[in-house]
């Protein structure tokens, strides 16, 4: 809403007061654009006479001041029969009603009958050409037929609510000028009423990821997709790419060699040129004095190496899958034995030992991982 202090500084009383009041036309008599501006303003400050979406808001008073002019009602009246849905002004259907029987170019008045019961009932609707003398008639489509019905009074007095539309789409018909771009409220409104009361609260992720049965997030479905078919729940022993003649076959993640994962150290220790460490199985390994190249012909490991290692290694759903997952990241740089000797094999070590000897403990972790990489 707008601030009322601000609309009232720009009002121009000057302009306001020289508007003229009279029995036609609605009560007021505009001479100029600006009497019309300087009323709109007027309306917008005057509380509980005009409804809640036009309190506080010269614009929307403005279009409804210049409807009003149009139509030759009262501007207050018009206003008090509008309302605001989906962001769009429209009106009761009572005064589309009323602005048929003043606009349209028809003698007298609109004539209507029903014809059938129940959801079979129909309404038409006859007028008479003001110029020729033609007699003009519409005939609605049968109740069940007719959407949507968002008007409580589909239910309270169908009769009328069948009037009121068969009205509408009468003059809409014969005289598409007369109803340009107005409409009704319960044409626009998607759910009126407690039956159609829609259940806005938020549910959490879960319950909103959820399907017909079981949880809506599927771990497996993750690992599937993500990992190339390979789920923990089926380990594949796979042979690693290596072009170091001792190379050997990986081992499942139950058995876990020497060679196809790091030996595990700890951080402090990951910086020393020889260790004696135990491997990710529980086995005592010897590691060698490391000779500050990775082997001969192996592939050298990229920049960043370690994040990437580590975010391998966070796939894990369980300590036991942490070898194969090792396993695979190696694979893609010629195999474990490539480089466990080689300038990065403690730290590597380091790495799967701060997972293995933590695992679930996410803070332990990373602040392991922070020491290292």
């Amino acid at each position: 809403m707008a601030d009322i202090a601000r609309i009232e500084e720009r009002l121009d009383r000057v302009a306001a007061g020289n508007t003229a009041v009279s029995d036609q036309l609605g009560g007021i008599v505009f001479q100029n654009m600006t009497e019309v501006m300087e009323f709109a303003k007027l309306m917008s400050l005057s509380g509980n006479a005009v409804p809640k979406h036009m309190q506080g808001n010269p614009g929307m008073c403005l279009a409804v001041c210049v409807q009003a002019l149009e139509w030759r009602f009262s501007p207050f009246a018009v206003a008090n029969k509008s309302y605001e849905v989906q962001g769009r002004l429209c009106f009761e259907s009572q005064l589309v009603h009323a602005l048929i029987e003043q606009r349209a170019p028809i003698r007298g008045r609109l004539q209507h009958r029903f014809e059938g019961e129940g959801e079979d009932r129909k309404c038409i609707v006859t007028a008479i050409l003001r110029e020729t003398g033609e007699a003009m008639e519409y005939t609605s489509p049968a109740i069940s037929k007719i959407t949507p019905k968002n008007s409580p009074l589909w239910k309270t007095k169908p009769d009328l609510q069948l009037y009121y539309n068969t009205s509408r789409d009468f003059c809409r018909a014969y005289f598409p000028d007369v109803l340009l771009g107005v409409y009704a409220q319960d044409e626009l409104r998607e759910h009126v009423g407690p039956d159609n009361a829609k259940d806005v609260s938020k549910p959490d992720v879960a319950s909103r990821l959820r399907g017909k049965t079981g949880r809506g997030f599927s771990a497996q479905h993750v690992e599937r997709e993500t990992r190339g078919g390979v789920i923990d729940e089926a380990p594949a022993p796979a042979e690693a790419p290596n072009t170091d003649s001792n190379s050997s076959q990986a081992a499942p993640d139950s058995a876990l060699s020497e060679t196809d994962t790091p030996a595990s150290v700890s951080p402090a220790d990951a910086g020393n040129q020889t260790e004696s460490t135990e491997s990710g199985d529980g086995a005592n390994v010897e590691s060698e004095e490391r000779t500050g190249e990775t082997s001969a012909g192996s592939p050298s490991l990229p920049e960043g190496w370690g994040i990437e290692y580590a975010g391998a290694l966070r796939r894990a759903q369980k300590k036991e899958s942490l070898s194969k997952y090792a396993t695979q990241f190696w694979a893609q740089y010629g195999g474990w034995n490539a480089h466990k000797d080689g300038p990065d094999g403690l730290t590597a070590a380091a790495i799967y030992k701060a997972f293995a000897d933590n695992f679930g403990n996410k803070e332990a972790i990373e602040a392991a991982l922070r020491e290292l990489i």
